[in-house]
C-alpha cells in the first residue's frame, strides 16, 4: 500500500463533491492490492453484493476506471468502503480481470452516519440499485437475519412500503423507490418482519397485499395477533356446513387470485383491505358463507392508524 501524490484536484464524488453537511473532506489518494481492498469492511448499508454482481453487466467490460474506488476514514482510523463492493467481490471470485493495484481516494468523515450517506453520493449511475438491493441493504443495516428465502431475497418491498403509508395515513409518493423511504419502512416494522419470518411463510400464500395486511394488523395487535396469522400460515382455517371462519375465508381469497392480475396494484390493495376485514372478523368471531367483502374505507383507515398493540381477539371491531 502506498500514497500517490496528486498534482491536480481529485475527482469529486459522482454527482459532485460531498455536501459540507456531511462533514466529509478529501484526505489522500493511496494504492492497494485488490486483496487489501477486499479486506476493508463494507459500507454498513451495502446491498446484497452477490445479487448485484449478477446484474452488473457493465463491469464485465474491463475499463481502467474500474481501478478507482473510494474509502471513508473515521477519526479513530476505522475504514469503510464507499463504493467498489461489487468489483471487489468479482475480483475475489475471479470473474473479471484483477488489476495489479487499486487506486483508493480516502475521505475523512466524522461518523458512521456520514459513511452511509456517502454511499449514495458515490454509487455509479450505471450500477443504480434496484428496489430489492435497497431493501436487502436496509435489512442488513437494521440487523434483521431472516431464515425465509423470499424475505432474505428482499421480495416483500411493495407490501412493506404500502403498509408504511397506510399507517402514516399518506398517499403513495413519487419517491416510492428512494432509499430513505425503504429505511423508514424497515425501521417501522422491524419486529413485525421478524414475526413474519418466524411463521415459516410459503411465498405463494403471501402476496404483497397480504404482507401489507400482516404488518398493519401485527402493528395494531402485537404478539396477540400471531394466533390468527399462525393459523393462516399453517392453512388451518375451519369450514363446516357451508360456513367458514376468517382464517379459511382469507385463505380462499388468496388462493382465488387471478395469477395474471395478482401483481396489479389495484388487486393488492383490495387484498390488503380484505385482509384487514378478515382480521377484524376473527376478532369478532365472525363466520362467512360467501367469502370476504370489503369493510368500510373509514374502518380500514382507522384500523391502520390506530394505537399500537391495543387489539386482541374478543375486543370487538374497531369503529
Amino acid at each position: 500500500m502506498k500514497d500517490l501524490h496528486m498534482d491536480e484536484a481529485t475527482p469529486g464524488l459522482v454527482g459532485g463533491a460531498p455536501s459540507v453537511d456531511l462533514g466529509a473532506f478529501f484526505k489522500e489518494r493511496i494504492e492497494m492490492t485488490a486483496a487489501e481492498w477486499a479486506a476493508i469492511p463494507d459500507n454498513p448499508i451495502q446491498r446484497n453484493t452477490e445479487l448485484h454482481a449478477r446484474r452488473a453487466k457493465h463491469l464485465r467490460n474491463p475499463s481502467p476506471f474500474h481501478r478507482f474506488v473510494d474509502m471513508a476514514v473515521l477519526p479513530d482510523g476505522t475504514r469503510f468502503k464507499i463504493d467498489g463492493h461489487t468489483r471487489s467481490w468479482l475480483w475475489e471470485q475471479r470473474q473479471i480481470p484483477i488489476p495489479e493495484t487499486v487506486i483508493v481516494d480516502c475521505w475523512s468523515v466524522p461518523d458512521v452516519n456520514a459513511v452511509e450517506l456517502l454511499y449514495g453520493h458515490r454509487d455509479n449511475p450505471m450500477a443504480a440499485e434496484t428496489s430489492v438491493e435497497q431493501l436487502t441493504g436496509a435489512v442488513k443495516l437494521y440487523g434483521l437475519d431472516f431464515e425465509t428465502a423470499f424475505l432474505r431475497a428482499g421480495q416483500f418491498g411493495s407490501g412493506l412500503k404500502r403498509a408504511y403509508f397506510h399507517v402514516k395515513g399518506q398517499a403513495r409518493p413519487e419517491q416510492w423507490r428512494e432509499l430513505p423511504l425503504t429505511f423508514a419502512a424497515i425501521e417501522m416494522f422491524q419486529e413485525e418482519l421478524m414475526w413474519l419470518d418466524g411463521l415459516g411463510p410459503v411465498q405463494r400464500r403471501w402476496p404483497g397485499g397480504l404482507i401489507t395486511g400482516f404488518l398493519v394488523t401485527m402493528r395494531r395487535a402485537g404478539e396477540a395477533g400471531l394466533e390468527f396469522w399462525q393459523a393462516y400460515s399453517d392453512n388451518k382455517g375451519v369450514k363446516m356446513e357451508g360456513r367458514m371462519d376468517a382464517v379459511q375465508a382469507l385463505s380462499e381469497e388468496v388462493l382465488g387470485l387471478n395469477p395474471h392480475r395478482s401483481r396489479l396494484k389495484q388487486t393488492q390493495e383490495t387484498l390488503y383491505v380484505r385482509t384487514i376485514g378478515a382480521y377484524l372478523g376473527w376478532c369478532d368471531k365472525t363466520t362467512y358463507s360467501m367469502g370476504l367483502r370489503n369493510p368500510k374505507p373509514e374502518t380500514v383507515r382507522n384500523f391502520a392508524r390506530g394505537q399500537r398493540g391495543k387489539l386482541v381477539r374478543g375486543s370487538g371491531r374497531v369503529k
